[in-house]
């Protein structure tokens, strides 16, 4: 059975998404952050960074991903949207 998704929640999927996308930033900016500090010796100094930039990709995340799926629903309501196939078990 093939289904359209014509509608997407503007702003339940952008927050899901830019929450996911900021939780693996932090990992992606932890990682080098402790390594930095680790080679200098200088415990602190990319604190600043992994505060600031998780925060930052949230931001840039939900309004990309907003315009993108704002978009997509006005794209979708006049020429169909992405269709998908669905089996029941």
């Amino acid at each position: 059975m093939k289904k359209q998704i014509t509608n997407i929640s503007i702003h339940q999927s952008s927050l899901i998404l830019a929450l996911l996308q900021t939780i693996i930033s932090f990992i992606f900016i932890a990682i080098p952050v402790f390594i930095i500090d680790l080679v200098h010796k200088k415990w602190g100094l990319g604190i600043t960074e992994l505060i600031v930039l998780p925060i930052l990709y949230f931001v840039f995340t939900y309004i990309v991903l907003a315009v993108t799926f704002f978009f997509y629903n006005f794209i979708a309501k006049h020429r169909g949207g992405i269709e998908i196939e669905v089996t029941e078990k």
